[in-house]
């Protein structure tokens, strides 16, 4: 596979010199009604796409067709659902498809089966809201600066998760909060702190 930025790419060039579409000219009469039958694809889950009000023709759809065969696009996109490294800048894998379900072979990272791993993610996700949407876990949204997330801080989050339990504290950064505000929250009603 070859890996070109798309400025350098032919396609491209001829992209930039197709003629523009002027989409209330293509959309007006009949002609317009019979772009929008057939500039129309379907999607998943029964949908389609109707695109006839963007600013596309056939010999633009063509050069497009024509830099998705120059980028290869179709083996990059195998590629990166069978766990190739295509993200190229950083050399790793890009697996957040695998969240929502497998297209190809196993991904495995090391001995891990990252499909595996994204399924289990899921349901552990799954089972704390229950819990929390139960009732079982107080939620506490304790904003701390990256900053302030030091030694003290953890050992007063773990001292206080140990006092109470089942309360789990949602660190998120970019809010200030004391460190007594924290304590105080666990022995109060409020489950929001922003």
């Amino acid at each position: 596979m070859r890996w070109e930025n798309l400025t350098q790419l032919k396609s491209y060039s001829k992209l930039k010199e197709a003629a523009r579409v002027d989409v209330p000219a293509v959309m007006s009469g009949e002609s317009g009604a019979e772009r929008v039958k057939g500039y129309d694809i379907p999607m998943g889950g029964g949908l389609e796409f109707n695109y006839a009000a963007r600013p596309v023709s056939e010999e633009i759809l063509d050069i497009l067709q024509e830099l998705s065969d120059e980028q290869e696009l179709g083996a990059k996109y195998e590629a990166l659902y069978n766990g190739k490294r295509v993200n190229t800048g950083e050399n790793r894998m890009v697996l957040h498809q695998l969240c929502r379900g497998q297209l190809g072979n196993d991904v495995f990272d090391g001995d891990v089966n990252k499909r595996e791993f994204f399924v289990e993610q899921q349901r552990r996700v799954a089972e704390f809201a229950g819990k929390v949407h139960g009732g079982e876990y107080r939620l506490i949204n304790a904003g701390i600066l990256v900053a302030d997330l030091n030694k003290r801080v953890r050992l007063l989050v773990e001292y206080l998760l140990d006092q109470r339990g089942n309360v789990v504290v949602m660190i998120v950064k970019g809010v200030a909060v004391d460190t007594a505000v924290l304590h105080d929250l666990l022995d109060s009603d409020l489950v929001d702190l922003l």
